[in-house]
Formats: structure tokens, C-alpha cells, sequence
């Protein structure tokens, strides 16, 4: 049951980078030990996987803790979805749908010399959640250099959305991947923030 300890190897991946729509999972909470052969053989039960990521910190190449796995088909992914809770070596782990790489690129594309690729929006935030919840929200994907939660300027009560800052932009890919964020039991609305003109 005791997860043997081995660096984090590559997967075995398709040249292509293009996978049909909706075949691609996010795995969340997952041991820091947990490699990326662990994780398909996790989840080659629910089907074929032609990929599996997990994210690495670059410069202690330790797991962040989550990554991604792609399936061969739709139908695979969705089984995999449709169980409510997965555990991965007596621990409890999250799994959503990962957002498809047409998506990300139209949000980036939209606009894309005002696109912060360091920063991310977000929004829809219940009222009462504070700097230090959003903090300890996003150092799961890496340490934010700045948590920026707006508020009003006469009553300091908050305006319901942030900006969140990190080090490197191939953090802030990862956040955007993720369709669906809860922060304090509120799901929240997470896209690329826009570079001020001031």
C-alpha cells in the first residue's frame, strides 16, 4: 500500500499533440510521490490512456501534487468522471475535466497583447472570502507573488473578485486548464487577466 518513492518519470505520449475533445482529466491532491506510470495505471481501467502529466516544479522537479491524463476517447474520460471520488494510494484525489486546449487558446487569443501571463482573474468570489483564503487556494498550483483582493474604497468590504500574480506563466496554464474552481464551498470564475493600460 506504501507508495515506493521514484522520480517523476516521463509518460508514455502520442506524437500528436491533438486529442478529441473532452478526452482529458485534472487530477488534484494527489502524494507527491505518485509518478506519472502510477497515475495511468490508476486509470487505464476506465479505458486506453495515451497521456498522463503530472506537473513538476521546475526547479526541484518535485510534484506540484496534480496533473492530467488524456484518454484515447470520450467515453473513457467520462467513465472516469462519473465516479464521484477517486482514491489513488489511500488518498482521496480530485478529478475534473480539463478544459480543451481550443478554449484556452481563444481566451488567450482574444486579446493577446493585453493578456497578463503571469496573473489570472478571479471571479464571483463569496463575500466573505479574504486574501489568506484565496492564498492557500492557489499554492496548491505554485506560490502566488501577490494576491490582490479588490475592495470597495469606502466601506472595505470586497468587490467579489481578485487578481492572483505567480512567478511563472506555465503556472497560470495550469489554473486556466482546470474548468471549475471552488474557493470557501463557492464555484468561481478563473480566466486570464487582462494587462492594465495605466
Amino acid at each position: 500500500r506504501s507508495l515506493r518513492h521514484r522520480q517523476p518519470n516521463p509518460a508514455p505520449q502520442l506524437h500528436s499533440s491533438h486529442h478529441p475533445t473532452g478526452t482529458k482529466i485534472f487530477v488534484g491532491g494527489m502524494d507527491p510521490a505518485t509518478t506519472n506510470m502510477d497515475l495511468q495505471a490508476a486509470f487505464e481501467r476506465f479505458g486506453p490512456v495515451v497521456d498522463c502529466n503530472i506537473v513538476v516544479d521546475r526547479t526541484t522537479m518535485r510534484s506540484k501534487g496534480f496533473g492530467f491524463v488524456t484518454f484515447q476517447s470520450m467515453e473513457s474520460a467520462q467513465s472516469a468522471l462519473a465516479i464521484p471520488q477517486h482514491q489513488l494510494y489511500g488518498r482521496w484525489v480530485d478529478v475534473k475535466p480539463a478544459a480543451s486546449q481550443q478554449q484556452i487558446t481563444h481566451q488567450t487569443t482574444a486579446n493577446p497583447q493585453s493578456v497578463d501571463p503571469l496573473k489570472v482573474f478571479v471571479g464571483g468570489l463569496d463575500p466573505a472570502t479574504t486574501d489568506m483564503d484565496l492564498r492557500q487556494y492557489f499554492e496548491q498550483f505554485g506560490t502566488p507573488t501577490e494576491v490582490k483582493l479588490m475592495r470597495d474604497a469606502a466601506t472595505g468590504m470586497s468587490r467579489g473578485f481578485a487578481f492572483i500574480t505567480f512567478q511563472t506563466a506555465d503556472v497560470v496554464e495550469h489554473i486556466r486548464a482546470i474548468p471549475m474552481h471552488e474557493i470557501r464551498g463557492k464555484r468561481v470564475d478563473v480566466k486570464s487577466a487582462i494587462q492594465s493600460g495605466r
